[in-house]
């Protein structure tokens, strides 16, 4: 068992963010957002080390990443005292939904004096949905009959009578873009420990961004991540798409050798496209922002004119590559996002 501590937030929030693909909270927010915890001891746990007959939940803040952090000492324990006595199962750690919401997860886990779970339910990477996740490939029941939220002012709401993911991400979305700052901070998405330690793989997730974390040169870092394209350049122009809910972006990008590429962005970078205005890349397949000369992940919103930087396409992982998966979480599900330039996926 591993301990995240002040010593190495900033390398976990580091490494993390080289794997967000542009989407998540940037690096330099969730810095801001732990500073204020002085003593800050969070227990990190091996999938096996949990009881197989406890449950583990999961926290995320949905809706734009341009709005603010919720905070969460005042409202944390309260949330998870309404979501224990709603579920009536044992509680016993938290999950990290996705890459790049370390801050979140980890004051959460502060707050409310809980383990987080030493996996990620995306395949080490942010998404732009709710029901973009491998325990729903994997079959495995994730419930959302009742999920705790609390809005940027602090009230807190039980929802009820979520069918399913698609459900959730529905409401949850709904009443995000309702919110006065466009975003809220939710918790629920219970999962059977026994179910994962019999159907999933130990990811070692938080791990994994540690030691990345501490990776201190680009060269060293390429050479373990193996790209299978690298792009060096800078950004020329953008041009907002509109997409309430999303910081939604086309990002006209110049590379060093003159060639120019389109990134198209929905708080994740999805596609990008050639000067033919042909894919290049696009999603199942990780597209990677990266800050050369920090060595660390750049949000899209941090993508404007004349920001250098370096993109890094790396192949997905195994279990976004079945047809189920590319239904889930292919190109052709985000072809709206096309259709204005006319491309066909």
């Amino acid at each position: 068992m591993k301990n995240i501590n002040r010593k190495n937030i900033t390398s976990l929030i580091k490494g993390a963010s080289l794997f967000t693909c542009g989407g998540g909270l940037s690096f330099t927010k969730q810095l801001e957002d732990i500073k204020c915890m002085k003593n800050l001891s969070v227990n990190l746990k091996s999938l096996s080390a949990f009881n197989p007959k406890s449950y583990l939940f999961t926290v995320a803040e949905i809706g734009t990443t341009q709005a603010p952090p919720i905070e969460k000492e005042k409202i944390a324990q309260k949330m998870l005292g309404l979501l224990e006595k709603n579920v009536g199962v044992p509680l016993t750690g938290i999950y990290p939904v996705e890459i790049g919401q370390e801050s979140i997860t980890v004051k959460t886990a502060e707050y409310v004096g809980l383990p987080i779970a030493d996996i990620d339910s995306t395949g080490f990477r942010a998404v732009p949905f709710v029901d973009i996740s491998v325990f729903l490939l994997k079959k495995i029941p994730i419930s959302y009959e009742t999920m705790i939220i609390a809005t940027s002012d602090g009230k807190i709401q039980v929802i009820k009578g979520i069918h399913d993911s698609k459900d959730a991400e529905e409401k949850l979305r709904t009443i995000a873009k309702q919110d006065s700052n466009g975003i809220i901070f939710s918790m629920g998405e219970i999962v059977s420990v026994g179910m994962l330690q019999k159907h999933f793989q130990n990811t070692r997730s938080y791990s994994q961004a540690l030691q990345f974390g501490k990776i201190k040169s680009i060269d060293m870092l390429v050479k373990k991540l193996s790209p299978k394209y690298f792009l060096e350049g800078k950004i020329l122009k953008t041009k907002m798409i509109k997409t309430a809910g999303f910081f939604s972006e086309y990002k006209t990008f110049q590379e060093k050798s003159g060639e120019i590429f389109t990134l198209v962005c929905l708080n994740e970078t999805l596609y990008i496209l050639n000067s033919k205005r042909k894919i290049f890349a696009c999603v199942p397949g990780k597209i990677l922002l990266i800050d050369k000369e920090n060595i660390v992940g750049l949000s899209n919103q941090e993508l404007v004119r004349d920001r250098e930087v370096m993109i890094l396409i790396i192949p997905a992982a195994d279990i976004w590559t079945t047809p189920q998966a590319k239904k889930m979480f292919g190109g052709k599900r985000f072809s709206y996002l096309l259709s204005k330039r006319k491309i066909k996926v």
